[in-house]
């Protein structure tokens, strides 16, 4: 079992649950690790969490990165969406600016405040209106 991603095959999911906040290039192995997991199929969508207690040290350069990394992958695994669980206003307003340009790349993103919701939006019909999936 990997330490921070789990796929759920019947959900359609990939959750990622971070015990500290990561760098970029710790996202993109360990994404990259999910998808090349027999497991993976298109179409999955990923859940983002961590832990509580820990500083989202995200800058502007490190969302920037964020959203090119998402354009990339969407090109890569076809459409897809995130959701994220954030844990403080901060984390949520930092969220909004990949969220605000979701429609400039393949991926939906969607900032929750707590994991119960984002599981259920990640599996539910609630995305299929993204035009991006067709």
């Amino acid at each position: 079992m990997h330490p921070v991603y789990r796929i759920d095959v019947a959900r359609k999911l990939v959750t990622l649950y971070w015990e500290e906040f990561p760098t970029m290039a710790r996202v993109r192995e360990v994404v990259e690790e999910a998808i090349a997991d027999p497991e993976f199929h298109p179409g999955m969508n990923f859940l983002w969490d961590r832990k509580p207690a820990d500083a989202n040290t995200a800058t502007i350069d490190y969302l920037r990165e964020a959203v090119y990394y998402l354009q990339v992958m969407a090109e890569e695994i076809g459409p897809h969406a995130w959701a994220v669980v954030t844990h403080n206003p901060a984390d949520y307003g930092k969220g909004r600016i990949p969220g605000l340009r979701k429609l400039e790349i393949r991926s939906i993103s969607q900032f929750w405040p707590t994991r119960f919701f984002p599981k259920l939006w990640c599996r539910s019909s609630l995305i299929s209106w993204n035009p991006l999936r067709s």
